[in-house]
């Protein structure tokens, strides 16, 4: 069952953004990200993808298609099932566009995370585990990245509490695409002892929630249609999961990357900042 209370605000709540993280843990902000960046690593994707099928793909290329997310899944989809290694190529690759990047790193979504973390713009905010994921047709993430918490993962930059995600989708992600799944207000219960979980043969340990902490019904299931020019930002201690995507012949292209209040006495603190002893003469 999915809550009935969204934690859905408009571009121009940032004010009240800092109080529903902190009362649900997750917030999802309509509309608040530009359209040239997005654009930008729109057509970068594509370029990416016409690059290999043009080499490498069985059918004639359209240059009529593009533009079509249609076009582009199935040119994408008809590669992977060719050769599983252009999908590792296109997953390796992408993250590192300096498209990517660049709209990670925009005015808005560091004026939104500021503001969820309740900070002003004078306070440097560090940026890092930017990644592009692709998750294709009938693919079950429940199975293979279940419910979990993200500050288990190998981070330098985390802080407890001063630590927030963003999740945005590159194309529009309805339900059906399997947007991700949070469990509203389980950030409370804070850094829960987690179990390693293995995604498979070469890929990365991920890390699972225990079933005990999963039946509490004060944290409601909530998904939603996330659009392009949306954000999710949630913290690093929310429980959540990736959907599965349970469309015939589309791709899920989306945006991930882990922010931080590198100022804040919780992350300074692990330094230490007192004046050195002089060398004994």
């Amino acid at each position: 069952m999915l809550a009935q209370s969204a934690p859905v605000l408009s571009a121009g709540d940032l004010d009240r953004v800092a109080a529903t993280l902190d009362r649900t843990g997750v917030v999802l902000l309509r509309n608040c990200l530009p359209k040239p960046p997005l654009e930008a690593v729109q057509a970068r994707l594509w370029d990416l993808v016409e690059h290999i099928y043009r080499r490498f793909g069985a059918g004639a290329y359209d240059p009529a298609g593009r533009g079509d997310v249609a076009v582009l899944d199935g040119m994408l989809l008809e590669l992977f099932q060719a050769n599983p290694r252009y999908e590792s190529f296109v997953y390796d690759t992408s993250r590192h566009l300096p498209e990517v990047a660049a709209l990670l790193d925009c005015p808005e979504i560091l004026a939104s995370v500021r503001a969820a973390l309740g900070i002003g713009s004078d306070r440097p905010v560090a940026v890092n585990n930017r990644n592009v994921r692709i998750d294709l047709p009938g693919e079950d993430w429940n199975e293979n990245l279940p419910w979990h918490q993200d500050y288990p993962y190998k981070n330098p930059l985390y802080s407890p509490g001063r630590s927030l995600a963003t999740w945005l989708p590159v194309f529009p992600c309805p339900v059906a695409l399997g947007p991700a799944v949070f469990k509203v207000g389980s950030h409370r219960a804070g850094e829960v002892s987690t179990l390693p979980h293995s995604q498979g043969e070469n890929r990365t340990l991920a890390w699972t929630i225990p079933d005990e902490h999963l039946g509490d019904a004060a944290y409601p299931d909530w998904q939603d249609d996330v659009n392009v020019g949306d954000l999710i930002v949630f913290s690093l201690t929310t429980i959540h999961k990736s959907g599965v995507n349970r469309a015939r012949s589309r791709v899920r292209w989306t945006l991930q990357a882990r922010y931080h209040d590198i100022a804040s006495a919780t992350f300074t603190e692990r330094y230490d900042f007192s004046p050195r002893k002089p060398a004994a003469a």
